[in-house]
């Protein structure tokens, strides 16, 4: 139980902020860490939905090989950089619908990562603040769920001017839609970045006329696009 995890010391709390303990003599080394309590996390981590956590640490689970799946709860708002750095057999990632940023390279090195769900919808999901590389698991061609549906067709929100990396990767996708209302001007960088997998992916993009400029790599690696 998440308080066994506690009481044992694999895990600390401080004003809500959640990470694995560490050795305070070990040097942070990504490729090898050695500490106890990383190598207690094997499974899936289910974190308490009583509010108490708000943030996951900076590294807080970098390196936590055992670990297969993470159900975040809707009170949490932020993850850290390199949260989940390497967590090499991580395949499933529950996201609450609180969450207002994730940090760079929080999911790195996790390349098999097939299934992301979100608590929520379209609209909590593109206020997401995605702050630098790879900080959607989304990267690696996992699925996208908002609850239990998986996404496949999305109409970008009339009020959103920057869709960031909110679907870089999205292996679910298959048709996007922008409205001419849109509050879209630029399609940026990345944006729909490789959103396939072997078989099948992004088929059909409908861009509206309030849409200016798009990025030379908003639409990199898509090689099932037939309609635009």
């Amino acid at each position: 139980s998440w308080d066994d995890l506690i009481s044992e010391g694999i895990l600390e709390m401080n004003d809500g902020v959640v990470s694995c303990k560490m050795d305070p003599a070990e040097e942070y080394i990504p490729s090898s860490p050695t500490s106890a309590s990383v190598e207690a996390l094997v499974g899936d981590l289910l974190f308490p939905v009583d509010g108490s956590v708000a943030s996951v640490a900076d590294r807080g689970f970098t390196a936590c090989r055992g670990l297969s799946g993470v159900r975040l709860p809707d009170s949490l708002t932020r993850i850290g950089e390199e949260a989940f750095d390497s967590c090499s057999s991580l395949t499933r990632i529950d996201f609450g619908s609180g969450l207002q940023s994730i940090g760079t390279w929080a999911f790195y090195y996790d390349g098999r990562i097939d299934t992301v769900t979100y608590n929520g919808g379209i609209e909590g999901w593109c206020k997401i603040d995605f702050e630098g590389s790879v900080s959607n698991p989304l990267y690696y061609h996992g699925d996208l769920y908002f609850k239990d549906t998986l996404v496949e067709s999305i109409v970008v929100p009339d009020f959103v001017t920057d869709l960031d990396d909110s679907f870089s990767g999205c292996g679910s996708l298959k048709s996007v839609f922008i409205p001419n209302n849109s509050s879209l001007k630029s399609v940026g960088e990345g944006v729909f970045y490789w959103c396939c997998n072997e078989t099948d992916g992004l088929t059909a993009v409908y861009i509206g006329e309030g849409v200016e400029s798009i990025d030379g790599s908003a639409f990199l690696g898509n090689d099932f696009l037939k309609i635009l």
